[in-house]
């Protein structure tokens, strides 16, 4: 039988890191809305708006993405640091009650 080994700190860390990167994905949306017109010539104007507009769609598809990403992170540090109190937990009471016994 095999070791699983979680580090909780790396996991917590990686949920806060993927939380701040959904946060500046989000804040990108208002950062670009007057981009197009501060190019100067309209023909380029066209092209940022068109770029702007096509990485919309991609930012907010990969902002779902990292938000499932970091949904399973949570889950995944969540059960596993409950799994893990609830087994210290049976093996304190084993313990007790086998010191109990002798």
């Amino acid at each position: 039988m095999s070791d699983l080994r979680l580090d909780f700190e790396r996991l917590a860390d990686a949920r806060d890191r993927l939380a701040s990167v959904i946060t500046e994905f989000e804040g990108a949306r208002s950062i670009h809305a007057g981009l197009p017109e501060a190019t100067g010539h309209y023909r380029l104007q066209f092209a940022v708006a068109d770029f702007r507009d096509a990485w919309s769609v991609r930012r907010e598809q990969l902002t779902d993405e990292i938000a499932a990403v970091r949904e399973a992170v949570v889950a995944i540090h969540d059960t596993f640091q409950a799994l893990d109190a609830e087994l210290a937990q049976r093996v304190t009471a084993f313990t007790s009650t086998e010191e109990s016994a002798q």
